[in-house]
């Protein structure tokens, strides 16, 4: 694939990318040579520079990279991306708890009603991502999915909401 130039895109940030598009499937990138590629240290001053390079990459290439502790980054596998993602619902999940429980814990009487209005839907968006993001949001999506006749498209928005209502 060619890369993108984009309009003011830094030339260390574009080196990073070019040096992150060669690489392969498993491949690393170490911090040692992306330092070394721009003169300057991406765990330190130009570590901004590295994200908006894997952030470019991910978004104009479909690239997915994984920072290895102490090693550099490493371009992921079709099935490491699976995992990559599960991780972030798992975030996700324990981010909307928290964040329902913040909620639960506010007074409405200290509240005005505009912001009582706010607050409730912050509430039910909260419990959507929560309904389709837990445990039971995962056993329902991989049963709507084993269990589809058509296989070859995702559900549709409506097929999922009547499967969890």
């Amino acid at each position: 694939m060619s890369q993108s130039i984009i309009p003011n895109q830094r030339a260390e940030t574009r080196t990073l990318i070019s040096l992150l598009m060669a690489k392969t499937i498993g491949d690393v990138l170490t911090y040692q040579e992306a330092s070394d590629a721009i003169r300057m240290d991406v765990q330190k001053e130009a570590r901004g520079i590295m994200s908006s390079a894997i952030r470019s990459v991910q978004n104009q290439h479909g690239q997915e990279w994984i920072s290895e502790r102490g090693v550099g980054y490493r371009l992921l596998a079709d099935k490491e991306r699976v995992f990559k993602a599960k991780g972030i619902t798992r975030r996700i999940s324990r981010a909307s708890k928290r964040g329902r429980r913040v909620l639960k814990n506010t007074d409405d009487t200290a509240l005005s009603f505009e912001m009582r209005a706010v607050k409730d839907a912050e509430r039910i968006r909260l419990e959507a991502v929560s309904l389709f993001s837990g445990s039971h949001g995962e056993k329902k999506s991989q049963e709507i999915v084993l269990t589809r006749q058509d296989a070859t498209r995702l559900p549709t928005k409506e097929e999922l909401i009547r499967a969890f209502s």
